[in-house]
């Protein structure tokens, strides 16, 4: 207990932090902890329920107006090891000075009955579940979140979680998410700032479709990635991403970008799948597999790359026939210059601008390659397909039929080669 008379007031700068601990605290009116640049860390002293915002019976508690009265611009920590769950309910720190709030527990973390505001950096772990039933709103700084941090998915509801008609918001700021798995009936808003979703450990991420069986991986479902809002790109990140049908249209400005860069990390495509751009890569494969879909860009550039550890085994396999690689603006294919594409006929490739080749295509199946830079015919050399001087397309089956090749251009450089055996090659300008 701090009585109405007394007070915490750091002097020194060599002071380094103010731990306080208990089975409750108490600051009466009056009191203050008055930190300056020293860290402030609380937590309960047994395993206790805490809550933050109101004072809760049976609970370690701090109300929202006990809170206002600690002061630092350092770091303010709730929780290290201690307290079975956690409550956050009401807290403003609209006035807070910290550099950074954290809030870490070994219980379950809840968001609940009125919304709350950070105004600062913001770091949230739970060993378990972290569920917003009320907004959160952030300014500041990065907003980091982690659910089950020890990954070992133990509880059907370890997982992060945004109630319906509620919202995360990091007011213009980055999101950065892990998890075992993520449940978005609510919104989750980061304005400008870019949203980083990360899956634990070994886990698998799948965006889109409809199938929300949950396990042992983030289960993003195509109306779930809908309901987040950022203009600055997404980054998903796992050793194994699976994309069935998908359609955002709240990401914009900047790519999708899906991070499977791990040894042995691969992506799937399974439906067709539409952003405003993407960037896939994968240090082991990215495999296209289902007939007649179309991976598609609406603003920007489309760029695949199976190889990006450059080991040269990695493999863009297109063993679905009749996919579309469609481009707003480029299409880049293992622009790092290292593994291989093998595609089925019939294939489209294609780009408004250029398509760049950077390694060797193996076509086979039965049918035709049409590949076409300039697309919309935007005049003399506004499109143009060039073939690296580590790339060719080469005709590895005797049924495929034609290769097609047009653009405003085409720029085969020296050791880029078409090899069309006895297939049919047609050449023609895009206008």
């Amino acid at each position: 207990t701090c009585e109405s008379t007394g007070n915490l007031s750091v002097v020194a700068s060599t002071v380094d932090t103010i731990s306080l601990s208990g089975g409750n605290i108490a600051l009466a009116a009056g009191c203050e902890v008055l930190a300056s640049a020293s860290h402030v860390h609380i937590e309960p002293s047994t395993d206790l329920g805490m809550s933050l915002g109101v004072n809760t019976a049976s609970t370690f508690s701090l109300t929202d107006t006990e809170l206002d009265q600690i002061t630092t611009t350092g770091t303010l920590q709730f929780g290290v090891t201690k307290g079975a769950t956690t409550i956050v309910n009401g807290v403003t720190r609209d006035v807070g000075t910290e550099t950074e709030l954290r809030i870490l527990t070994t219980g379950d973390l809840t968001f609940s009955t009125v919304a709350s505001s950070f105004a600062s950096t913001a770091y949230m772990t739970s060993t378990h579940h972290i569920a917003f039933t009320e907004s959160l709103t952030t300014s500041g700084g990065v907003l980091k979140i982690i659910a089950d941090n020890n990954c070992n998915g133990a509880g059907s509801d370890d997982l992060l979680s945004i109630a319906t008609t509620k919202a995360v918001t990091s007011t213009n700021q980055d999101i950065s998410i892990t998890a075992s798995d993520i449940e978005l009936i609510g919104d989750l808003d980061a304005g400008s700032g870019v949203v980083s979703i990360t899956a634990c450990s070994s886990n698998p991420i799948r965006l889109g479709g409809t199938d929300a069986t949950s396990g042992a991986w983030i289960n993003l479902v195509e109306a779930e990635a809908d309901r987040i809002t950022t203009s600055a790109g997404m980054v998903f990140t796992a050793d194994t991403i699976s994309v069935r049908a998908v359609a955002t249209t709240k990401v914009e400005g900047d790519s999708i970008e899906l991070n499977a860069r791990a040894s042995g990390g691969t992506i799937t495509f399974s439906g067709s799948a539409s952003f405003e751009s993407l960037n896939a890569t994968a240090a082991h494969g990215i495999v296209i597999s289902t007939n007649s879909i179309t991976i598609a860009t609406s603003e920007g550039a489309l760029a695949l790359d199976a190889d990006y550890d450059l080991s040269g085994g990695g493999v863009t396999d297109i063993t679905g026939t009749g996919v579309t690689l469609s481009s707003f603006t480029n299409l880049l294919l293992h622009h790092r210059q290292s593994g291989h594409i093998r595609v089925d006929m019939p294939a489209r490739w294609e780009a408004n601008d250029d398509v760049t080749l950077s390694v060797g295509a193996l076509l086979e199946g039965t049918g035709s390659l049409t590949l076409i830079a300039d697309t919309n015919a935007g005049g003399e050399a506004s499109g143009t397909f060039t073939c690296e001087s580590t790339g060719n397309l080469s005709v590895v089956a005797s049924t495929v039929d034609t290769i097609s090749l047009s653009g405003g251009n085409i720029a085969l450089a020296a050791g880029c080669e078409v090899l069309a055996s006895a297939s049919h090659v047609h050449i023609e300008p895009s206008t």
